[in-house]
């Protein structure tokens, strides 16, 4: 039960390192190309995407965990048509 536990965690870990990678990397993919922070629509767009983001997260952690949970997953058994739209 305690490496049950433990597993638990480090994918919460991991969740969350994702998560503030994928921040960082959509901040710098927006603002180091415009050279400037001073771009008030894309700190809109920021705003929107993440709050839509978020919402549709609790929304599905409340509504259809399991759906959440498939979606979030990664399945080692797929199509081989899927396998290669997904390295494109």
């Amino acid at each position: 039960m305690e490496k049950m536990k433990e597993t638990k965690e480090e994918s919460k870990t991991t969740r969350i390192i994702k998560a503030v990678v994928t921040v960082l990397l959509l901040f710098t993919l927006i603002f180091v190309p415009a050279g400037t922070l001073n771009w008030p629509e894309a700190w809109l767009f920021l705003l929107f995407y993440f709050t839509i983001v978020t919402g549709t997260l609790i929304w599905m952690k409340k509504n259809a965990p399991r759906l959440l949970k498939e979606r979030m997953s990664r399945k080692k058994e797929r199509k081989s048509w899927d396998k290669k739209i997904m390295t494109v």
